[in-house]
Formats: structure tokens, sequence, C-alpha cells
């Protein structure tokens, strides 16, 4: 009997001392769940905060808009930075006036900073450049329609063109005594007389080229010589470029290449034009005006005669020559 009470209590005791420790265990998991269930409960939105100051609605509102300005505005970029600068003080008040949050604070700074360099870049470039007096009226009516920047420009006529003056009768170029591959001028004042084998074709007048069919024929035939007389009709001033130094120079700015072939162009066409109304006026048209037959007659032995062939779209035409009227 008294084995059997001591085998009870050895066996009873261990079970007894571990009630405690199971208590504990079961007290632990309680409170880390209530813990979780508190956490839980704090990363929910049971209610919303009241809307933030107007600082932060302004910032954000000025970021809406500077994204949604077109990219087809001439100034785009730089009313992007401005706005985008106006969002970032609203941005940086907010932040450290209501938030005391100086981390968002120090980081709308540094964007502060960046969009406020790029905008002064912006501008810098986008400054009025200075022109010379006599070059600035050539910029206004030839390569400003064509929306070449003045610091574009300033660089072509600062490092590769020559201002040259001719005095009245002095010459330009000689019938087939002047190469052709050597210059291209733009008379900026004065006026300029083109005769061939004599005979008057037409007048060269400010802000026009003065040899562009020679540039546009030295293409297809380079080393070849002047076709027509050029001398001044008054007291000339001109601007010059090697062609060899003004190629390169336009190889480097492929906008500028197209400009410049599209003001010579242009330029042919008018000389086309002119040299189309002195032979109308001519004496030996006004004979055969009337007649159609006779005058289509008469244009074919004028390309026939012509002084200056040049390529026009790949077909080839000619400068007449006329009498003078």
């Amino acid at each position: 009997m008294r084995s059997t009470v001591l085998l009870f209590l050895s066996v009873s005791c261990p079970l007894v001392a571990c009630a405690p420790a199971s208590s504990t265990s079961s007290t632990f998991s309680t409170s880390t769940i209530s813990t979780n269930a508190s956490a839980l409960n704090s990363s929910t939105c049971l209610e919303w905060e009241e809307s933030q100051h107007g600082l932060f609605q302004f910032a954000n509102t000025a970021f809406l808009v500077a994204y949604l300005i077109p990219a087809t505005l001439s100034c785009h970029i730089l009313l992007f930075r401005g706005l985008m600068i106006l969002g970032c003080i609203f941005w940086i008040l907010w932040a450290t006036l209501y938030q005391c949050a100086y981390g968002i604070g120090v980081w709308g700074l540094v964007f502060l900073i960046i969009c406020a360099a790029h905008a002064a870049l912006l501008l810098y470039n986008m400054r009025l450049v200075k022109l010379p007096p006599e070059l600035s009226d050539l910029y206004v009516e030839l390569f400003a329609p064509l929306n070449v920047p003045r610091e574009v420009f300033r660089s072509l006529v600062s490092q590769y063109c020559m201002i040259e003056t001719r005095r009245r009768g002095e010459v330009y170029a000689l019938e087939n005594k002047t190469p052709i591959d050597r210059r291209l001028s733009i008379l900026l004042k004065g006026k300029m007389k083109v005769t061939c084998q004599g005979r008057f074709l037409h007048f060269i007048y400010p802000n026009a080229f003065i040899d562009s069919v020679e540039y546009r024929m030295m293409e297809t035939q380079k080393g070849d010589r002047s076709q027509v007389s050029i001398s001044a009709m008054d007291d000339c001033q001109l601007v010059s470029w090697s062609q060899e130094r003004l190629i390169y120079f336009l190889k480097t700015i492929p906008f500028l290449e197209v400009v410049f072939a599209s003001l010579i162009g242009r330029d042919i066409t008018n000389k086309i034009y002119a040299l189309k109304d002195v032979t109308l006026t001519s004496r030996s048209m006004k004979k055969i005006s009337s007649h159609p037959g006779l005058y289509a007659r008469e244009v074919l032995s004028i390309v026939r005669r012509s002084c200056i062939p040049i390529q026009v779209n790949n077909t080839t035409t000619a400068l007449a020559p006329a009498e003078e009227g």
C-alpha cells in the first residue's frame, strides 16, 4: 500500500509542476494575438484623416499642369520647368512648416535645385544673341523665317565668312575666268549686274545670293569657270564664305544644310523669273509675243543658246541671255 502511494506521488508531481508552464504559454499566446490584432487595426484605414494643407494641394496641382503641357508649344520645356519649380517650393513649405518632415523637405530642395539649374540653362540658350549690325537684316530676312537659332547663325558668320566691299564698277566675277568653286556670297548692300557675252541678264539686290547658280553647278561641274560676269552697279557690301569650309560646316549641322539648300533653290528660282521678265521685255520678244508658235520656237532657241545650265529637279534648265532693253 505504501509503495502504491509513493508511485502515485512520483507520477502526479511532474504533472503538477508542468501546470504553471502551460498556463504561462497560453497567456503569452493570447497576448501575442491581441498585439497582432491591434497592429492590424492600426494599419487599416478605419478613419480617414482630414485633407492636407492647401500648400500640398497647390504643389500637386502645379505638377499636374506641368505634365499636361503639350509638346507642340514652342517653349513647353521652359514652362514645364517653371511649374515644377513652383510645385517644389509649395512642397518644401508644406513639408517643413506643417508636417515637420525634414526628409521630404530635403528631397524637395534637391528637385528644386535640379529644375532651377535646367531652367537657367534654357534661358541662357534662349538669350538674344547679338549680331553685327550689317548682318542683322540678313538674319531677319532670310534665316529667322526658317527658325535658324541666332547662336547658330552667329557661329556661321563669325568663323566661316568675311565681309567684303565692292566699289561702283568693280568686278566680282569674270566670264570664263573666275572659278566657280571658290566662294558663295550674299549681297548685303548695293546692287550688282549680271551679264553674259556682253548682254544684260538681271540685277542682284540686297539679301540675295550673288553666285547661287555657280554654287549649284559646282556639285556636278567642279573646276569649271563662271559663265557670266558680275559687276557692282553701286558701292556694295557682301558676305562671302569659302565653299570648302562652308560645306564642311554644313555637314556638322544637317538642319542648317537643308536651310541653305532651300535658300539657294529659292534664289535660283527668283533669278529664273527675273530673267524671264527681262526676256519678255526685250525688243526681239516684243515682235513675237502675240504668236504662241513663234514664242515657243524662240524659247527653245534661247535654251539652246543658254549660258548658265543648272539642275532643277533632276532636269537640266537654262538661264537664257537677253538683250538690254
